[in-house]
This record gives C-alpha cells, sequence and structure tokens, in this order.
C-alpha cells in the first residue's frame, strides 16, 4: 500500500476549542481532526495545518494536511472525516496531493476576516461570530482609517521571541 498525502480544507466555529494547536488535556481543533482521521484511518495521523488559531478564532477555509498508508477511495475521505468530527468542525474540500505538498511551507497567504454588528439589539445567530457594537459608529471616521488595515504588514514585533 503506498503512502498518499491528503489535503483538506476545513471550517469550524472556535469558540468551544483552546485554539488550533493540539495541548495535552485541552480540546483543539487540530487535536479533533487528528482523533477523527486516526479513527477513519486507523493509523497515527500528524496533522499539518497552515497556520495556527488562537482560543475562541473561527476559521472559514483553514488548510491542513496528512499523509496516510490506507486505500480508502479519495472521494469518500471528506464524508468519512466529517462523519467522526464535532458538528462545529467541518471538512468542506479534500483531495490527494503531490507527496511534497506542506500546509503551512507552501501557504501562499492569510486572509483575517473581522466581523462587527452595530445594532441597538444584539442578533443571536451572529452573537459567537461578531463584535457586537450597539451604539452608533462613525462610518466616515472608519472609512478614513481603513488603510491603516488594508494591505501587507510586518508583524514581526508581535511575535513570541
Amino acid at each position: 500500500m503506498n503512502e498518499r498525502n491528503i489535503k483538506i480544507i476545513i471550517k469550524y466555529l472556535g469558540k468551544n476549542y483552546h485554539g488550533w494547536q493540539k495541548q495535552f488535556g485541552e480540546k483543539t481543533i487540530q487535536g479533533e481532526i487528528e482523533k477523527a482521521a486516526e479513527k477513519v484511518f486507523k493509523q497515527k495521523i500528524d496533522l499539518i495545518g497552515s497556520g495556527r488559531t488562537d482560543a475562541g478564532v473561527h476559521a472559514l477555509g483553514q488548510t491542513a494536511n496528512f499523509k496516510i498508508k490506507n486505500n480508502i477511495p479519495e472521494e469518500k475521505v471528506l464524508y468519512a472525516l466529517n462523519s467522526n468530527l464535532p458538528k462545529d468542525i467541518r471538512v468542506v474540500d479534500s483531495r490527494e496531493v503531490d507527496m511534497e505538498f506542506h500546509s503551512r511551507y507552501n501557504a501562499i497567504g492569510k486572509t483575517y476576516q473581522y466581523n462587527i454588528y452595530n445594532s441597538r439589539i444584539i442578533d443571536p445567530f451572529r452573537k459567537d461570530t461578531s463584535y457586537f457594537i450597539p451604539y452608533k459608529l462613525d462610518i466616515d471616521k472608519i472609512f478614513r482609517s481603513k488603510d491603516y488595515f488594508i494591505g501587507e504588514h510586518d508583524f514581526q514585533a508581535f511575535m513570541a521571541a
């Protein structure tokens, strides 16, 4: 049986998790996916993510990959994983890729989206995915400051030593 490299695209609500990276004794996205994959493929799985998210952070399309020695058909991988994952984590795409593909090293970019919900009454359907602001916002001031956020920025000063 040949080794295969499987790339997956994941969508999740991170509010119930301690971030992406596996941590002993904590519920994490990586840990839940590895647990599901190990159940499906009946072997140890080392999931490689394109990046890490902090506790409570959601993802709309995070890339990850793992290597397996298993003959499960490519088109069934997505369904097999999803049937073993918690409902707040979904694999939305899966495919076999070149053995050299590496989610972190082959990543070409990341997009961050911050949602502000501006209303006097909080919407229960948006409470976990948006920042709620109940007072009137100065939209003109927001648009004038947008150039500080748009584009490529160097955040190395914020990285841990």
